[in-house]
């Protein structure tokens, strides 16, 4: 059973890279910061990222939970917000044996990657 649990985490790793190396620009390596958080510059628009990381969490069977605008959240408080989009993903059945090994492993499951646009226009996966 341990052999299937890291034959799936190692699925899910390389799932989660191959998302992230969708979104990385050459240019623009990704950059961890001090505070755990890591950056990738997009080479595409807001959109176009979005559908292309769904479309590939739905070609790699990973369930997808939900996509949470946050720019409309904060617009229909009256607040304005530069786009910004939090995806939800993950692997329930490998998410739930580390959340029972270790419940603040919650924190980090299921899978959450946020898009933000800066002032400049450029587009940002950020994830821990």
């Amino acid at each position: 059973m341990f052999r299937h649990i890291t034959h799936r985490l190692a699925d899910l790793s390389t799932s989660l890279l191959l998302l992230l190396l969708l979104l990385a620009a050459i240019s623009s390596p990704a950059r961890a910061r001090d505070d755990g958080i890591v950056r990738v510059k997009s080479a595409v628009p807001m959109a176009e990222a979005i559908t292309r990381i769904k479309a590939d969490i739905a070609n790699k069977g990973i369930k997808f939970f939900s996509e949470i605008d946050q720019s409309k959240l904060a617009a229909d408080a009256g607040i304005k917000l530069r786009p910004s989009t939090l995806l939800v993903f993950g692997n329930p059945p490998l998410g739930t044996r580390f959340i029972t090994s270790n419940p603040n492993a919650g924190l980090d499951w299921p899978v959450r990657l946020l898009l933000t646009q800066d002032d400049n226009g450029d587009v940002w996966a950020v994830w821990t």
